[in-house]
């Protein structure tokens, strides 16, 4: 507990240079977007891209480079690519964020996809490993832990959809 809080501490400057402001941490987890409409806000997302990487030699807290993506949202994007450690970010469209996933598209398919396939997994499971299939029992088993996994992704989704609207 007091390691996560020393942590937050440390890293609590680390968007004070940022020009757009739109830096979200998370733990150990950062992520800076922008709206990108021209060259000239592309080079603005660029600079604090290496402001946010100054910081980090300057305290010596490395990105992992080969964990950094960059998503490209909206039709009108010019898909602009990204430097951190002299390295190109690699691009991707679709990513898992605190066990939701987010598209470049903006759809729910991919996470109603998953979020089907768990609950599969969980009812797989009570059938294999429950033996006296009582009414009761399953009901009580699928709404502990198949109806939880649902409610909790779309818990999650609706205040990352908040999250984006307010910015």
């Amino acid at each position: 507990m007091l390691g996560s809080v020393l942590f937050l501490i440390y890293i609590n400057d680390l968007a004070t240079d940022i020009y757009n402001k739109s830096v979200l941490n998370f733990a150990d987890d950062t992520k800076i977007f922008a709206v990108c409409n021209d060259k000239q806000e592309c080079a603005v997302l660029q600079n604090d891209i290496t402001k946010l990487e100054k910081w980090a030699n300057v305290w010596q807290m490395k990105f992992n480079v080969d964990k950094c993506k960059t998503m490209h949202l909206g039709h009108g994007n010019i898909k602009s690519e990204y430097w951190l450690d002299n390295k190109v970010s690699d691009s991707t469209h679709s990513e898992k964020d605190l066990g939701i996933w987010i598209t470049d598209n903006m759809k729910l398919e991919c996470q109603t996809t998953e979020a089907c396939k768990k609950a599969n997994r969980m009812l797989k499971l009570i059938k294999r490993t429950i033996v006296h299939k009582d009414q009761h029992i399953l009901v009580a088993l699928y709404k502990s832990l198949v109806c939880l996994q649902k409610t909790a992704s779309r818990v999650l989704l609706l205040c990352l959809v908040a999250k984006i609207r307010e910015r």
